[in-house]
C-alpha cells in the first residue's frame, strides 16, 4: 500500500483543490510515510516532498487512528519539539486520516492561516468534519478501485499468459 496515494495523485489534487475553494483554507494529503501527495496554496510548491521531519501532527494521527484538532498551532503539547513552535503560521489545522480497509493510508489536513479561516472554522466545525470526512472517504474509495483494477488486470495478465501455452499442452501429473 505504500506510494499508492501517489498512483492517485490527480484524483487527490482535485478534491484537495475542492475541499480549499469551499472552505476558503489551504489543504494537503500526506500518504502514510509523510510524504506530500497533494496541497494548495502554501502547500503546492511542496508537493512530491517528504515532510517526514516536521510532520508532528501527522504522525500522531498515523500512530493514533484519531483525527487531531490544533485550535492554537506552535502552544500545544504536540507542538513542543517543532522547529517552528514559536513561529508557527497556521491559525488552526484539522488532520483526519484517509482509511481503506481499516488501514490508515494517508492524512487529509485542512490549514487556516488567518484569523478569519479560523473564525469560520469554528463557526462551522461540524459542517467542517463532515466535509473533510466525506472527501477522506471519497479518496479511499478511489484508492481501492485503483487497488481492483490492478488486481483485475494481475489476474487476465496471468490467464493470457497461460492460455498462450495451451496449445503447447498441459500435463498434469497425480496418484
Amino acid at each position: 500500500m505504500d506510494k499508492l496515494l501517489m498512483k492517485i495523485q490527480d484524483t487527490v489534487m482535485k478534491y484537495a483543490d475542492i475541499v480549499s475553494q469551499i472552505a476558503d483554507v489551504d489543504v494537503e494529503v500526506v500518504d502514510s510515510k509523510l510524504f506530500r501527495v497533494a496541497g494548495t496554496g502554501m502547500f503546492r510548491s511542496r508537493v512530491n516532498m517528504d515532510m517526514s521531519s516536521e510532520g508532528y501532527v501527522y504522525r500522531y494521527v498515523l500512530r493514533t487512528g484519531k483525527t487531531m484538532k490544533i485550535y492554537d498551532p506552535g502552544n500545544e503539547d504536540i507542538c513542543r519539539n517543532c522547529p517552528n513552535r514559536n513561529n508557527c503560521g497556521e491559525e488552526i489545522e484539522i488532520s483526519m486520516p484517509v482509511r481503506m480497509n481499516g488501514d490508515i493510508i494517508g492524512i487529509i489536513g485542512l490549514v487556516g492561516t488567518t484569523k478569519d479561516q479560523k473564525n469560520n472554522i469554528l463557526k462551522n466545525e461540524k459542517l467542517y468534519m463532515e466535509f473533510l470526512e466525506q472527501i477522506a472517504d471519497f479518496i479511499s474509495s478511489k484508492a481501492q478501485e485503483y487497488v481492483s483494477q490492478a488486481n483485475k488486470a494481475a489476474l487476465i495478465g496471468t490467464l493470457n499468459y497461460t492460455m498462450d501455452y495451451v496449445t503447447q499442452g498441459i500435463i498434469l501429473l497425480g496418484r
